[in-house]
């Protein structure tokens, strides 16, 4: 069997061979190799879908979650002796976008992300 050292190495090869076969067929990246022949296309398009499925759904969250905190609100005694900082959640107008956002530069700025 293997570590899970042993694992993370292998994955890091695979990665390089990906980059390598990208830059062979000079693609920017594997990503933009494996999409070229699919509906998406490219990276970038994934990327911009998923933005804008975010605003679109962004509504809809914050009905959620309204009706969450409802529930809440309407909850036991049990549920009341939760503290606020364990159990609340929001999220403002334009944060869902910009935490996706921030995601998305942590995972550049690292060198971690290669596009889908």
């Amino acid at each position: 069997a293997q570590t899970g050292q042993q694992r993370a190495r292998i994955l890091q090869q695979l990665k390089g061979k990906r980059h390598e076969l990208a830059t062979i067929l000079r693609e920017p990246s594997f990503a933009h190799n494996a999409l070229s022949t699919t509906l998406a296309g490219s990276p970038e398009n994934v990327w911009a879908f998923l933005e804008r499925l975010a605003a679109h759904i962004q509504p809809q969250v914050h009905q959620e979650l309204a009706l969450l905190r409802q529930v809440k609100w309407n909850s036991t005694s049990a549920m009341s002796r939760l503290t606020s900082s364990q159990d609340q959640v929001q999220i403002e107008d334009g944060e869902l976008s910009t935490l996706a956002h921030q995601y998305v530069q942590s995972l550049e700025a690292s060198g971690e992300r290669e596009d889908v």
